[in-house]
């Protein structure tokens, strides 16, 4: 196994089904915000689809903005101005996503 990788097991009570439990906020039908096993299994794949994904590559901006247009797209609000805060340290930039759910 790689420096840095585990391998994950899960038992059938783990599912995305009994760990993510979402309640739809005013104005959002179940469909807009649930969290099914097959919407998170596309996500997944669309992300894994994007081979370098390193710090500052093309790969790496466009699953930043997949991510913002998910977070979007479900109804999260930005914190702040925008999902994305920037940062620097060591001489490099970073950005964080930080998204915040309606009450």
């Amino acid at each position: 196994m790689a420096l840095g990788t585990r391998r994950l097991r899960r038992t059938d009570a783990e599912t995305p089904e009994h760990l993510l439990m979402t309640t739809p906020a005013d104005g959002f039908t179940p469909d807009d915000r649930s969290a099914t096993a097959d919407r998170l299994r596309r996500d997944v794949e669309a992300l894994c689809a994007v081979r370098d994904r390193r710090v500052g590559s093309p790969g790496h901006d466009a699953a930043r903005a997949f991510l913002v247009a998910r977070y979007a797209a479900i109804g999260l609000q930005p914190y702040g101005d925008a999902f994305e805060l920037p940062y620097a340290e060591g001489g490099l930039r970073f950005t964080n996503l930080v998204a915040v759910a309606p009450a």
